[in-house]
């Protein structure tokens, strides 16, 4: 391994591979941290060496003093799945191959989001002397005497974790920062190298630059190969680009150019799909997300997300289905989803959404949904049914299924979080506070809501705000109290409101990004709504006017359709229309939304 502060997650990655090794081989750069102490505390040899900008030079000191007739190369930002370890052992000792790529969930967004995207990575080299990298940055293993490695690598099945990019790692580190330059410098030698150039797409895109990453995967495709290993991810990537830069035309044209070169290649399928999805040809999302199903999973190299040939097509299809309220269909699309992955809960709300869209009485949902559960005894499965009835405000279906929690320690979290949810709901704001309060304070990990401490403080803050809004002092410690679980921008966000309330006219989020904002107040707002906190409701929409997007009004339009208040949905649209002189597909789609609604609105529930 070659090292540099890597105190936070060092002790994990080497944790993960220590069972299995004879020597542990640390090459550090210049940690300023605990990072060599903590190597040295596996039993690893550690060297120093002084940091040269070359990745492929720091790997190959590292080589060298290796002893061992396996290199397996890992970074700190990775762990290996222990369940894999014995695979990873029989291929070492049977093997004609000198290597192998292994398939790498690298995580994205937020800690606890589980998104991932995945590729294939080398990390496993036979030390016979016949093999070096090259590359001062993304370095690629090359033949010491020149010649062409031909097929000496195979793909094994065995799975890293891979956190480096993680939104918080990333900034930690100045990942990007550091790669820029030195990718930048290579180029300057080699202006057209077609993977130095999809490197530096990729820094681009990471770095939401979007245009700046298609303009390097563009020039790119001029110049690669399409036997190059990184030639799928390239074309995948630049059909991605053009798909979030909304060009759609040139998305689709781009994922078909892709499919040319990699027929086989399912997750551009899928892609293609979505991007008929996104701008409403639903006949056309339908076709490609069929051929996504046909083809199945690709092969290792073609896939860069699980489950584009499995059960992301009939996730996407029954939301088709159910924006055209096919709801019928739209079920048959979800359980067939549940049936290829049983793990994905988050199509249970879809699905109890449906059910109570379509008026369903409480002991038949109940009886619905409960189906999907083999055992209920499993306190896990019965704090999922009681949110999953609390979702759609069954708050007297919830109740029931909370009074046969059984409580355990080790579901402390989940459960003061589930019972301070069922309380604010149900308008007992006080109860509410003081059990997200205890969730907040809870020293064990979530087992059933990812973010649920995130969720509390937002909670918290609206229960505190419609109990004492003309306590200002309390609802700013509130904020303070809370902030290290939130978002900056959030935190922000929540000093605005305070500030609105207050009757300030202090600007605290004036330098964020707007798109960040609006998604963040709309869940304020449909909180408020889904309690009947008009008059609040009211005055905290004043918010609006200190975030710089015209699609405010596009944002609220959003949150009544959320709320099922499709009149009001359409008239934000219309004013959008009309003040902001803003429509587009997404303006367009709730309008129709909306009016299509306006008679299936369902009866007041008190």
């Amino acid at each position: 391994m070659i090292v540099k502060d890597e105190e936070d997650l060092l002790a994990n990655c080497i944790k993960s591979a220590a069972g299995i090794v004879n020597e542990i081989i640390i090459v550090d750069t210049g940690s300023g941290d605990s990072t060599k102490d903590i190597a040295k505390s596996f039993g690893a040899i550690v060297f120093d060496y002084q940091w040269d900008n070359s990745f492929a030079n720091a790997r190959n000191f590292a080589i060298s003093k290796a002893t061992y007739e396996w290199l397996l190369l890992l970074d700190a930002d990775e762990e290996l799945f222990l369940e894999d370890l014995k695979t990873l052992v029989e291929f070492t000792k049977s093997t004609k191959y000198d290597g192998a790529h292994f398939k790498v969930y690298n995580f994205v967004g937020e800690k606890d989001s589980g998104e991932y995207t995945l590729h294939n990575a080398l990390r496993l080299v036979r030390n016979c002397g016949l093999y070096k990298f090259t590359g001062d940055i993304h370095e690629q293993i090359a033949r010491v005497d020149g010649k062409p490695i031909e097929d000496k690598f195979t793909i094994l099945n065995v799975r890293l974790k891979h956190y480096g990019y993680l939104d918080e790692v990333v900034k930690k580190k100045g990942k990007r920062a550091r790669n820029l330059p030195i990718l930048l410098k290579e180029l300057e030698k080699e202006p057209d190298n077609p993977f130095k150039l999809f490197n530096l797409g990729n820094e681009y895109m990471a770095l939401a630059q979007y245009e700046k990453a298609l303009e390097c995967y563009n020039k790119s495709k001029n110049h690669y190969s399409k036997t190059e290993a990184f030639a799928p991810h390239l074309l995948f990537r630049r059909a991605m680009c053009y798909y979030t830069l909304k060009m759609f035309d040139l998305a689709v044209k781009a994922c078909d150019e892709g499919l040319e070169v990699f027929p086989k290649c399912t997750d551009l399928l899928y892609l293609k799909g979505l991007i008929y999805m996104e701008y409403h040809r639903y006949t056309l999302a339908l076709d490609a997300f069929e051929a996504a199903l046909k083809l199945g999973d690709p092969h290792p190299a073609l896939k860069f997300t699980d489950g584009c040939g499995t059960y992301r097509p009939y996730i996407s299809m029954g939301q088709i289905y159910e924006k055209l309220f096919d709801y019928n269909r739209a079920l048959l699309c979800y359980n067939k989803a549940l049936a290829a992955n049983n793990s994905l809960y988050s199509v249970l709300y879809s699905i109890v959404n449906i059910f109570d869209k379509q008026k369903l009485a409480d002991d038949e949902i109940e009886k619905k949904i409960t189906s999907f559960f083999s055992d209920l005894s499993h306190v896990p499965n019965r704090i999922m049914v009681s949110d999953l009835f609390l979702s759609i405000q069954r708050l007297g279906l919830s109740k029931k299924h909370i009074d046969l929690i059984k409580y355990e320690g080790s579901i402390q979290l989940d459960y003061f979080f589930l019972l301070g949810k069922y309380c604010f709901y149900k308008k007992d704001f006080n109860n509410a506070k003081a059990y997200l309060e205890n969730a907040i304070s809870c020293n064990t990990g979530p087992k059933v809501f990812q973010n649920a401490k995130g969720e509390a403080c937002s909670l918290l803050f609206l229960a505190g705000l419609i109990l004492n809004q003309d306590n200002f002092n309390s609802l700013a410690g509130t904020i303070e109290k809370i902030s290290p679980y939130l978002k900056k921008e959030e935190t922000l966000l929540l000093r605005q409101v305070l500030a609105v309330v207050s009757g300030s006219n202090e600007n605290f989020i004036e330098k964020e990004n707007p798109k960040i904002l609006l998604n963040l107040f709309s869940k304020y707002l449909l909180c408020l709504l889904k309690v009947c906190e008009f008059d609040l409701f009211e005055k905290v929409l004043y918010v609006y006017n200190y975030i710089e997007s015209k699609y405010v009004l596009i944002s609220l339009a959003k949150v009544y359709k959320e709320a099922r208040l499709y009149p009001l949905a359409a008239g934000a649209v219309a004013r959008s229309i009309k003040e902001l002189d803003v429509l587009d597909f997404y303006a367009a789609d709730l309008l129709l939304d909306s009016f299509l609604s306006l008679d299936r609105i369902p009866a007041v529930k008190t």
